[in-house]
């Protein structure tokens, strides 16, 4: 798909002399897959198409920082203490946490029933092919290993959860629960190894909030 970019549903009109051959079906069909590949940053081709691409990363990045806040505004919402790209070394200087551990997308506490949501936000390109579905695989669960960062962020939470909740000027912090998710824009598991936590779409988090309450 992205080095293809002479293929008969890209380019369907056909000249033959001074006429021009087309099916309004094909071409109609084309419009759509340019509208929707915008949207979805996921264009017919990409080749020579460098400038689009990097202004459609940017409108991506955006979309990735807004799906955060969203989260965010969900668990305020419900009146839970929520912290958004929070690093607990700058949190409380003074415990000595690690500041390679990176941030914890939203991380939210309610008090009321003593849990602690942790969630990981990840915004996900569309796929699709077998090839693409694949080549995603590898590279979200063993080039990049994001699986396992926040398996190391899910690691420390849940062995300190004390004095991170004390940091964030909770009183009583004994008996809390710590509930896992990593929330993305559309289906998406993992394929090709297992990991310690669940993946939902961000209409399933807010379902399992609202069913917990």
């Amino acid at each position: 798909r992205e080095g293809r970019d002479f293929r008969f549903d890209i380019r369907p009109l056909i000249r033959n002399g001074d006429k021009i051959i087309f099916s309004p079906v094909v071409v109609y069909e084309l419009s759509i897959m340019w509208e929707s590949g915008i949207f979805d940053f996921y264009l017919p081709y990409e080749y020579g198409l460098d400038n689009l691409r990097t202004a459609l990363m940017k409108w991506k990045t955006e979309c990735e920082k807004q799906m955060e806040k969203d989260i965010e505004i969900v668990f305020k919402d419900m009146g839970y203490i929520t912290r958004r790209n929070l690093q607990l070394h700058k949190l409380d200087k003074k415990y000595g946490h690690p500041s390679d551990l990176g941030d914890y997308d939203v991380l939210a506490v309610d008090e009321v029933n003593k849990v602690v949501w942790n969630i990981e936000s990840k915004f996900l390109n569309k796929v699709g092919s077998l090839r693409e579905y694949y080549n995603h695989q590898d590279s979200f669960f063993i080039r990049n290993k994001k699986d396992e960062k926040f398996s190391r962020r899910i690691t420390y939470l849940e062995s300190n959860v004390t004095p991170i909740l004390h940091a964030l000027g909770i009183i009583d912090c004994k008996n809390y629960s710590v509930k896992n998710y990593m929330v993305t824009n559309k289906v998406f598991y993992a394929d090709i190894k297992k990991v310690n936590f669940d993946i939902v779409s961000f209409c399933e988090l807010k379902q399992l909030i609202n069913k917990f309450c």
